[in-house]
């Protein structure tokens, strides 16, 4: 009986894979991959401010690894920029948040002044008084002046409208909303004038 052949296994071909050692950029190059990064300068004027001729900076751009450390930069500025605009938002809103507080804070203690709460009005908080003389001399008499608040609304109506902008919701507001924010100066002047009202009152 014949011996079984033996089977032999494939040879396995062994490629050795030499390790690639990335040369570190210079400070000159991190200058210049820093400033082509923002974009805001020349070639020749980062050559200058790296040390270096143009050339020099054009043959950096040719490089991987500093065009690699371009992009890094320029992710990270983006970045920056954004995370900045973000925070500058959020603080401009928050200042509108606080001005609507305050305002409206003046037409609830207007409107909870009881001495004035018999005027037609005026626990809307939205009505101011004033005080003025007619006549002269003995004759003169004192009078009380009602009338809307027309510059605290229109205060109230634009801080609505920038907030709304920096939030991005001033279009959907303007189309699904109808307060007095959409009433235009005229509007408003017309509606303190029918509004007005004279009170004979004493010193």
């Amino acid at each position: 009986m014949a011996a079984p052949k033996k089977k032999h296994k494939p040879a396995v071909n062994l490629v050795e894979t030499e390790s690639v050692e990335v040369t570190p950029l210079t400070p000159e190059q991190e200058v210049a991959a820093v400033e082509l990064a923002l974009g805001d300068k020349s070639e020749t004027k980062i050559a200058e401010e790296a040390g270096v001729d143009r050339r020099t900076v054009y043959n950096w751009r040719l490089n991987e690894v500093f065009a690699k450390r371009v992009e890094e930069n320029k992710a990270e500025i983006r970045k920056q920029v954004l995370e900045e605009g973000i925070a500058n938002v959020v603080t401009r809103v928050r200042r509108y948040n606080k001005r609507w507080n305050q305002l409206n804070t003046v037409f609830d203690e207007r409107a909870e002044d009881k001495s004035h709460a018999s005027v037609p009005g005026w626990t809307t908080g939205l009505l101011c008084h004033e005080q003025r003389s007619i006549g002269s001399g003995d004759l003169a008499t004192v009078v009380d002046i009602y009338k809307v608040d027309v510059g605290s609304i229109k205060e109230e109506r634009e801080i609505a409208k920038q907030a709304a902008q920096e939030l991005g919701q001033w279009e959907e507001k303007t189309r699904h909303s109808f307060d007095l924010s959409k009433l235009t100066d005229e509007e408003l002047e017309a509606f303190e004038r029918i509004s007005s009202k004279i009170t004979p009152g004493s010193r």
